[in-house]
């Protein structure tokens, strides 16, 4: 019921691209050559410890908002640790953004320098910049071998951002209201914070079409 009614109150709702190009949310200062390359870059999150296969999720921005996007569990491997889930995932979003760069390169928009990708884990992003195996990855090799590729030819860069201010967390699990709220508006260019009286709005307009639905039953 709850999905049912946020569908019905979101049906008018969806990216909004363009408008003047914001930093990312994360960030304190846009990258270098952000504007020039329309403002693209990539956030990668995943979540560790409660399932055996845990879920992970990134986007891809581009003028202000998200153009691909994916949240799923893994399937081809187990991670060990919070570290090998978000280097696996983080993979995962690397494909996303190099698919992006692909075709704004057929669209004649080629990308000028690195693509930044955000995540909230260090540990990751110490692994992806060192060359070849460690004692700690050389068993999941095959997981981070495109996302290290793509950060030692300089087609990636990695930035550490704060979990409270990583877009790519709502992908992962169920997130409280705020969070859910303030990730949403990023990731389709919302205007701003949702007023009280635009939420007391949509809970009316749900609250009639349950009633209606009810009426048909």
């Amino acid at each position: 019921m709850h999905l049912i009614g946020y569908l019905i109150n979101t049906a008018d709702m969806g990216p909004t691209y363009g408008g003047r190009l914001k930093v990312p949310l994360g960030l304190r200062e846009m990258p270098e050559r952000f504007a020039e390359n329309g403002g693209l870059y990539g956030v990668t999150d995943s979540s560790f410890g409660k399932n055996v296969r845990p879920h992970g999720g990134y986007a891809v921005l581009f003028m202000n908002a998200a153009v691909l996007w994916s949240s799923k569990a893994f399937k081809l491997m187990i991670p060990d640790s919070t570290a090998e889930a978000e280097t696996a995932q983080s993979s995962r979003a690397t494909k996303g953004v190099l698919a992006a760069r692909n075709v704004l390169h057929c669209a004649r928009r080629p990308v000028v320098g690195a693509t930044y990708l955000l995540g909230d884990n260090k540990a990751m992003m110490d692994i992806v910049k060192k060359e070849g195996a460690t004692q700690r990855t050389r068993y999941y090799e095959r997981c981070t071998m495109f996302v290290k590729f793509a950060v030692l030819r300089m087609l990636i860069v990695t930035k550490l951002v704060p979990t409270k201010e990583l877009i790519a967390d709502v992908f992962t699990k169920a997130v409280d209201k705020d969070t859910f709220l303030l990730m949403r508006r990023h990731l389709l260019n919302l205007g701003g914070d949702e007023s009280g009286q635009a939420v007391q709005a949509r809970v009316a307009r749900l609250a009639a079409q349950l009633a209606g639905l009810v009426n048909h039953m």
